[in-house]
């Protein structure tokens, strides 16, 4: 499951340097090496965390939503500040750290994209295709305020531990800190 994506977006990367102009040499090689090897951290990323619900003996769909609320947030920021701070490169005047650029951003967001959509739809095909899958997502609700979720966040809180006014005063007072 973590190859066939893999393989797509190497390909697709390589008719974008074809399309640009861009030699396979031994400079470029390693930039797409380098956009290869984040293509595979997403890859286990998002499988890790789908076999392991489907090893607790949720369905594909409930380890797809599971994993995308976990992992999947992280890919996304990850891919779009490494995209972001590569995309900086096509104003370069150089034209190889241009060209590179183009290359690194479009191999993030497509590995990213690979990684979020087209994984998952070949772990549902390789891997279960025979599986009867009734899971919905959970219904998202607004709450006063504008925010949706259920509740108001108070059970948080107080599954975490902390609670206003739960520390020791010693932590705020300047003696503690003049005694540290």
């Amino acid at each position: 499951c973590i190859v066939l994506p893999l393989v797509l977006v190497t390909e697709l990367g390589h008719s974008l340097m074809v399309h640009l102009g861009i030699g396979m040499k031994v400079n470029t090689l390693t930039v797409v090496a380098l956009g290869v090897g984040i293509g595979v951290d997403y890859g286990i990323y998002i499988y890790a965390r789908m076999a392991e619900a489907m090893g607790q003996g949720k369905t594909v769909s409930e380890s797809y939503f599971i994993a995308l609320k976990t992992t999947g947030i992280a890919i996304f920021y990850t891919a779009l500040t490494l995209a972001v701070g590569v995309g900086m490169w096509i104003f370069s005047a150089l034209k190889f750290q241009a060209d590179m650029g183009t290359m690194l951003t479009f191999m993030f967001i497509v590995n990213m994209i690979a990684a979020i959509i087209f994984l998952p739809a070949l772990c549902r095909w390789l891997m279960r295709p025979t599986e009867v899958d009734n899971w919905q997502p959970p219904k998202v609700t607004a709450c006063a305020g504008g925010r949706t979720g259920a509740g108001t966040g108070t059970r948080r809180r107080a599954r975490s531990g902390f609670q206003a006014g739960a520390l020791p005063a010693a932590v705020f007072s300047p003696a503690a800190a003049a005694a540290d």
